[in-house]
């Protein structure tokens, strides 16, 4: 680790232990371990296919020296040890250090509170004591015994002990759930203790957690893919004297792999990083470029400059020959400094053949009959009916043939006067006819 990289992935811990001498702190080395910080053995387990230090635990065992007058004395009476877990149950377990708790099964809990005479907390989930129960299992010289093995029936076995001190913590105010069960309980309150012990609703939660790694040393090698636990070592120079040594990766491990991550990207990497910028550059220049000339050749077309360069003249007759394509074609406003208009004086119109205004009959016996009215006629003058029209002809006309809307004589210039040609009756009533039946026949009948 001369050259601050870790050697391996590999790691070892230890949570230390605040109980012991004057608080032995917690130790945690990567890609090695603190040779004075555990005693070692040869022992190592498989890590499961989740790469997790998963143990059997065969057997778990308490032994007590309990003063003659404790409440506790009977269950200790001799040499013999108490079992908590029997070796006909065996199961596996999962060491993780994000935990505090102990996770065991259900029957292992139950001789447990036998052994202590102590109670399950529902509401917290674990056990609570009161100062009298605190003092009298401290005092009891309580020692657990854990046997455990890398599997159920493996001869690779290891046995550790751990204190009841490792068991005797305290909760604080603002653990959860805790000021449900003690209402009053603020931040000046005293610590409640307990013991970091959980019922498991099945195999999957059984779990080793950091209270058990208070008084025990855990190396884990992924590379080997293997663990070891040992018994800690506890000394009041931990922090002084460190005796660290390297985990060495296996010959055709990965270390090369990190070497490689250290020296950086390859050779190949790096030209295919320079060909891709150098590309990228290019072509940026490139777009630049287009932009410039075309802005350059579209105000050249606009201002009916020339082009001065090759490049121009190229962009300006490329421009120009899309435009004359694309765009609707403009008057040519060039030659003339003031805007070419349309006159005002006149109405442009479509070409037509027809110079006669063409009104069509009011009758539906006059169909295929027009009347032609010239252009420019006063609409105060009366129109002559021409005399070819068919059904003026005939013999006899009644009122009926006489349209609805004929004008009336108050519409006309004075009575029985000559008008452009056109003669006018005199009638005393200005709703009536200007032609009745009998003179419209006259007029219109050629003589015999």
């Amino acid at each position: 680790m001369a050259n601050q990289t870790i050697p391996s992935l590999s790691y070892s811990y230890t949570a230390g232990a605040p109980y012991q001498l004057k608080q032995v702190p917690s130790s945690l080395v990567l890609g090695g371990m603190d040779l004075n910080r555990y005693y070692p053995h040869n022992t190592t387990f498989a890590l499961d296919p989740d790469l997790n230090p998963v143990v059997s635990i065969d057997q778990v065992t308490i032994t007590a020296s309990p003063p003659p007058a404790s409440s506790i004395s009977d269950l200790w009476s001799g040499d013999k040890p108490y079992t908590l877990f029997g070796d006909s149950e065996p199961d596996l377990f999962t060491i993780d250090s994000t935990t505090p708790f102990l996770w065991l099964p259900e029957t292992a809990c139950t001789r447990l509170e036998d052994a202590f005479g102590i109670v399950y907390n529902e509401p917290l989930q674990l056990y609570l004591l009161n100062t009298t129960q605190q003092q009298t299992l401290a005092n009891a010289n309580i020692t657990f015994t854990f046997d455990l093995s890398d599997y159920p029936g493996s001869p690779n076995s290891v046995s550790l002990q751990l204190s009841y001190n490792a068991f005797d913590l305290t909760l604080s105010y603002g653990f959860p759930g805790l000021e449900t069960v003690f209402p009053q309980m603020d931040a000046n309150s005293p610590r409640v203790p307990y013991l970091p012990v959980r019922k498991a609703a099945n195999s999957t939660q059984y779990t080793i957690g950091r209270m058990f790694l208070q008084e025990t040393y855990l190396i884990v090698d992924y590379q080997r893919n293997n663990f070891s636990i040992s018994q800690a070592k506890f000394a009041l120079d931990a922090i002084d004297n460190q005796a660290l040594m390297d985990i060495d990766p296996p010959s055709s491990d990965v270390v090369t792999t990190t070497d490689q991550s250290s020296q950086g990207l390859s050779a190949g990497a790096w030209i295919a990083t320079a060909i891709g910028v150098l590309v990228g550059l290019v072509a940026l220049t490139l777009l630049i470029c287009f932009f410039v000339f075309r802005r350059r050749a579209l105000n050249r077309i606009r201002q009916g400059q020339p082009p001065d360069t090759v490049i121009d003249q190229y962009f300006t007759k490329w421009f120009a020959d899309n435009r004359r394509q694309v765009f609707v074609a403009e008057m040519d406003n060039s030659k003339s400094e003031k805007p070419i208009e349309m006159g005002a004086g006149e109405v442009p119109e479509l070409p037509t053949d027809f110079h006669q205004a063409i009104e069509l009959p009011a009758s539906e016996k006059y169909r295929g009959n027009c009347v032609v009215i010239p252009l420019g006629h006063d609409p105060q003058m009366l129109v002559e009916l021409p005399s070819n029209v068919a059904s003026l002809r005939t013999s006899s006309v009644s009122l009926e043939d006489v349209s609805p809307v004929s004008p009336v004589l108050s519409d006309y210039p004075a009575r029985g006067s000559v008008h452009n040609g056109s003669w006018w009756r005199e009638s005393t009533e200005s709703t009536s006819p200007i032609f009745s039946p009998v003179e419209l026949e006259k007029a219109t009948t050629k003589p015999a």
